[in-house]
């Protein structure tokens, strides 16, 4: 009888417990709609592993960052259970491991929840129930865990310490680790340390790995540009990854969430771009200032503003619509360690007709602060007359200016951007990088030192050879 071939109460029952407690069996099957091989992105980070000691996936919200990739990663190597598609980093040994995160809270929230479950009755998470040996509890954090045991393979016991980025740098310090897990960003200073920890000391022993796992709403920061413009064969790897390559996430839901997303925020959160975010100071998205390159009437005055140094000597060009007050910038230069004569031919090029600005108190700074290759430099552009400059309040600083609010600091940055009426031709491309690192810290206006088109940016917008004309134009 049919009733004979259908699995018991009991039976059912036992199937859905063992796979509550080992969700990730069901995480990247051979087929189906969430099938491995949709999950590109996913895939190509964990066989990176193979070659790179330090990875850093940046991803939108929702794509699967903390629980399809960081906690599952690390389970993989605390327990020696890899699937046998696997063809990233392997450990043949227990592990010691550190997973950190913002704070206490976000720690316990989405690190501990993503490897353990829910509490009291741990099990329910990324960690097989039945491999789980024991944890400690937090102090100070209600259900929270600070240290989990884990049953490896090899019949030897792996470990795996939640640290939060709150703590400081001196709770990073310690012995060696074989994995350490970075879920969204953490200050330069507890990066460095925690790669300092993975670093074999014994000969002809491998080092350790780092994962970051991250959404970069914080735009271009240190530790983002550092994998994003490392080279290729050195030990740093990044991918990024999109709402549209998370086969999880419907159009429905994509859409869904989409319209709740501010637009300057939209790049990070959806396609993990560094870019913008919850410490913008330029709260728009690029879309809404970039123009189609356009030839630009001949009777539109001209402008450039200019920094010089040694390391870096950027300029940027950009004209003034008479008719809107719209200003575009349409172009600039950006070089370093180079011969004084080199920046004049390369500025003579966009028009040697061109009038050029630059803060006034370039000329006067101290030997410390203007080597003398700058000071030659900037000697030869006005020699050729490719230079004026006025007396203004507004150095060439003012982007990075310490400000009480964030009210005031975008106050300064609509000054910049000309009440959003600037067009950005998008030939400027290191205007788009720079615009997007600068950011917001404790409500003050910060860039990183490597920052130089976007402060002559402002300088260059607010000159008065664009605005109200200049003997030159």
């Amino acid at each position: 009888m049919l009733a004979d071939k259908l699995p018991s109460r009991e039976m059912i029952l036992a199937e859905l417990e063992y796979r509550a407690t080992h969700r990730i069996e069901s995480f990247y099957p051979e087929t189906g709609p969430l099938r491995r091989d949709l999950y590109r992105k996913h895939m190509d980070f964990f066989e990176a592993g193979a070659r790179h000691n330090e990875r850093l996936f940046l991803g939108g919200n929702r794509v699967g960052k903390s629980e399809g990739v960081g906690a599952y990663e690390c389970v993989l190597h605390l327990t020696g259970k890899y699937p046998a598609w696997w063809r990233g980093r392997r450990f043949g040994h227990p592990v010691a491991v550190w997973a950190a995160g913002k704070d206490a809270k976000t720690t316990r929230d989405i690190l501990q929840l993503a490897l353990l479950g829910s509490g009291p009755q741990f099990g329910t998470g990324m960690m097989p129930a039945d491999l789980i040996l024991g944890t400690t509890p937090k102090p100070g954090v209600p259900e929270g865990v600070e240290t989990i045991y884990v049953r490896h393979i090899s019949g030897g016991r792996s470990e795996v310490q939640l640290k939060s980025f709150d703590s400081g740098v001196e709770s990073f310090y310690g012995t060696k680790k074989h994995v350490v897990w970075i879920d969204e960003e953490c200050e330069p200073g507890i990066y460095s340390e925690v790669l300092m920890r993975t670093l074999s000391t014994v000969p002809g022993e491998p080092n350790g790995i780092v994962l970051a796992t991250l959404t970069p709403l914080w735009g271009m920061t240190a530790l983002v540009r550092d994998f994003l413009e490392a080279p290729k064969d050195g030990p740093k790897y990044f991918t990024q990854c999109t709402w549209d390559q998370a086969p999880h996430l419907s159009p429905a839901t994509r859409e869904e969430l989409w319209k709740s997303i501010p637009s300057y925020q939209r790049d990070a959160r959806t396609r993990g771009i560094p870019q913008l975010g919850s410490g913008a100071i330029y709260k728009f998205a690029d879309e809404d200032i970039l123009v189609t390159p356009f030839p630009i009437p001949d009777f539109w005055p001209r402008c450039y503003g200019l920094d010089v140094g040694w390391n870096k000597t950027a300029a940027i060009w950009g004209a003034r619509n008479p008719e809107t007050g719209v200003i575009y910038l349409y172009s600039e230069y950006y070089r370093g360690q180079a011969e004084p004569q080199i920046h004049v031919e390369a500025i003579k090029q966009h028009g040697p007709w061109i009038p050029g600005v630059i803060d006034p108190a370039a000329r006067g700074r101290q030997p410390h602060r203007l080597c003398s290759q700058a000071k030659t430099a900037l000697g030869a552009l006005f020699w050729i007359g490719c230079l004026f400059s006025y007396p203004t309040v507004v150095t060439a600083r003012a982007p990075i200016i310490p400000v009480q609010n964030e009210r005031l600091c975008l106050f300064l940055f609509a000054l910049l951007l000309g009440s959003l009426r600037t067009g950005t031709h998008g030939h400027a491309r290191h205007v788009r990088r720079e615009r997007a690192i600068h950011h917001l810290v404790n409500d003050a206006a910060f860039a990183p030192a490597a920052s130089h088109i976007a402060e002559r940016h402002m300088f260059s917008l607010l000159v008065q050879g664009l605005l109200v004309g200049s003997p030159h134009v």
